[in-house]
């Protein structure tokens, strides 16, 4: 545990799920209202940014700013951003004031582009949501090329597991090319796979794009 001041917590709108409602005036007036007995909230000390993440405890956090308090006590945590993201969504799908049906779509889909290797129904096992649910949402963003639609999935038990692909194959190896591109892969051509096509990179748009013969 550590003595943060609040000035030293980055709020980053972009970690938390809470998307719709964002955060409550009444839970804040609680949590004021017993501040002392409330858990240390969670931050984030990432390689990449000099202030602490705030992951858990939003709430918390503006709790204290109502009680014009200088200074929380943090659980400080170490790691990327991503798993600063990561640790916030299951933070804020398993405890604090329930998600809406919306946000808790939105922590599938985050999820899924956390770590679109995972098989459906691990991911369902994590969240503690249904695997059909997040085979749909999978579904949508893959379609929207918003995630890499991949020919395999890993399971929880470490094993590969082969799966049909229902999209045109053309889409798929466009699709890829794309996220390959967007994550600054150099191996474009062998990583992106579907009609093995030859990717141009257009410099100008940045952008990459599949062609075939």
């Amino acid at each position: 545990m550590k003595l943060l001041r609040l000035s030293q917590i980055k709020c980053d709108h972009t970690l938390t799920p809470r998307i719709e409602k964002g955060v409550s005036p009444e839970v804040v007036e609680d949590y004021a209202a017993c501040f002392a007995q409330l858990p240390p909230i969670v931050v984030f000390k990432t390689p990449d940014e000099k202030d602490f993440l705030l992951a858990d405890g939003w709430h918390r956090y503006r709790a204290a700013e109502k009680l014009k308090l200088e200074e929380v006590e943090a659980d400080v945590k170490y790691g990327t951003r991503a798993e600063a993201k990561e640790y916030a969504l299951l933070c804020n799908l398993k405890h604090g004031r329930p998600l809406t049906r919306k946000e808790r779509q939105f922590v599938i889909a985050e999820f899924l582009k956390l770590h679109p290797e995972r098989a459906n129904a691990w991911i369902a096992d994590d969240l503690g949501v249904n695997h059909e649910t997040v085979e749909a949402i999978r579904d949508k963003l893959e379609a929207g090329c918003e995630i890499r639609t991949l020919a395999e999935l890993l399971g929880k038990d470490g094993k590969t597991y082969p799966r049909s692909i229902e999209q045109p194959k053309s889409r798929v190896a466009n699709c890829n090319i794309a996220k390959l591109f967007d994550e600054g892969r150099q191996d474009l051509p062998a990583q992106a796979g579907g009609d093995g096509g030859r990717v141009i990179q257009d410099v100008a748009g940045g952008a990459a794009r599949s062609t075939t013969p």
